[in-house]
């Protein structure tokens, strides 16, 4: 194996007695002191600084509560921790660049030797009948799966992704509110965003969204931010992996069943209109009242909508996108820019969908070609990950 193409080593099912080692038994001899002091800085370094990348928008206990509680009591959720931090501090010093794992650098030699200890304590764990196996085997799952796309592994990531999934499908319904319903949304997310990539959806509760109707998920009004977040998550569970599937009809297929898919059309678009003027509502009265994070979520979500507004309605164009809908590309441009610019803390890495979505859109589908080179250098402005997409991929696509 080519040292620039090792992998990090992820645990594939809960059952792990087959999966063999990657590393050589010379190369897995006890680590040198020098890791135990290793281990600690990065442990500070993922508390400190990618925990805060991923609650920079909305409250997550997945990342505030649970993952330190299982750090706690878990040595291989502490290496894997471990190894996501070693990698993402990399990523950053080269503004979140694809390399592949490279063992001339030595946070990668670090994530590499964190990720064989992780990985030898889930098979020894795997074997046995803990009942809190099947939750530690996915938090390592869930840190493998993200480290994977920061280095590029994106074949890599989707197997440790499908392999959690199976895992989740396979058992009982959670309990609403339990530990291990964050873990849950994670995977959720990120099979949701992985039709971005013609994979999946894969979970058993999302594709139950596939046959649900678009009425009756808005409340009459929000409350809080927290609820219009859950609405825009329901709607892209249903407007994402459609989307994705128009693209990749032929426009043959697309005039065949023309009526059937405008009226799906409509009335994911009618959706979105209606929690527009229940969140613009929400906004008159209490934006001013929302702390400087919640603030920011608020302008999240807004940006989702309209981003999701506008790629639905050019969804079943494969040709020129119609020019009178340049000032909608305009206004969804501008919307980002003012975002970025309002950002001082920009987050590297996170697993709502953001900026990066609406930027594709415009960047590649806008007919005026100077608003996609607006587009491409505010993607080129904010080197990050939004779980699996990468604002610099994004970028050099368009």
């Amino acid at each position: 194996m080519e040292r620039d193409r090792q992998q990090v080593a992820v645990p594939a099912e809960l059952d792990m007695s087959n999966v063999t080692n990657p590393l050589t038994p010379a190369e897995t001899a006890a680590p040198p002191v020098a890791f135990a002091t290793d281990e600690r800085r990065y442990f500070s370094y993922f508390q400190h600084h990618i925990i805060a990348n991923f609650v920079a928008f909305f409250d997550w206990q997945l990342w505030q509560r649970l993952v330190l509680q299982m750090v706690d009591a878990e040595p291989a959720v502490y290496h894997a921790v471990n190894m996501l931090a070693a990698i993402h501090e990399d990523s950053v010093g080269r503004k979140m660049q694809l390399t592949g794992i490279r063992l001339d650098y030595p946070r990668h030699r670090f994530a590499l030797e964190q990720s064989t200890r992780a990985f030898a304590l889930l098979r020894k764990r795997g074997r046995s009948h803990d009942p809190q196996v099947r939750e530690v085997t996915l938090m390592c799952c869930l840190l493998f799966t993200l480290s994977e796309f920061l280095l590029g592994h994106y074949h890599n990531a989707f197997s440790h992704l499908q392999s959690g999934i199976r895992i989740l499908n396979e058992s009982q319904e959670v309990e609403s509110g339990s530990k291990e319903q964050d873990l849950v949304e994670a995977f959720r997310r990120l099979d949701i965003m992985g039709t971005h990539y013609g994979i999946g959806p894969f979970m058993a509760s999302n594709l139950e969204f596939e046959d649900q109707g678009m009425s009756n998920f808005l409340p009459p009004k929000f409350k809080n931010i927290e609820e219009a977040l859950q609405a825009v998550r329901y709607l892209m569970a249903i407007e994402v992996p459609w989307v994705t599937k128009c693209w990749s009809l032929p426009g043959t297929e697309i005039l065949a069943n023309y009526d059937r898919l405008c009226q799906k059309q409509r009335a994911i678009l009618s959706a979105l209109e209606e929690f527009a003027e229940r969140f613009e509502m929400f906004c008159q009265h209490k934006y001013a009242t929302l702390g400087q994070k919640e603030q920011r979520g608020a302008d999240l979500l807004r940006l989702q909508y309209l981003s999701q507004a506008l790629t639905i309605k050019i969804c079943l164009t494969h040709g020129p996108v119609p020019e009178y809908l340049i000032p909608e590309f305009v206004t969804l441009l501008a919307a980002h820019e003012a975002f970025i610019q309002k950002s001082s803390e920009r987050p590297s890495i996170f697993l709502d969908i953001g900026i990066i979505s609406g930027l594709y859109c415009v960047s590649n589908r806008c007919p005026d070609y100077r608003l996609r080179v607006r587009a491409i250098k505010a993607l080129q402005s904010w080197p990050h990950f939004q779980g699996m997409m990468n604002s610099n991929l994004v970028s050099a696509i368009a």
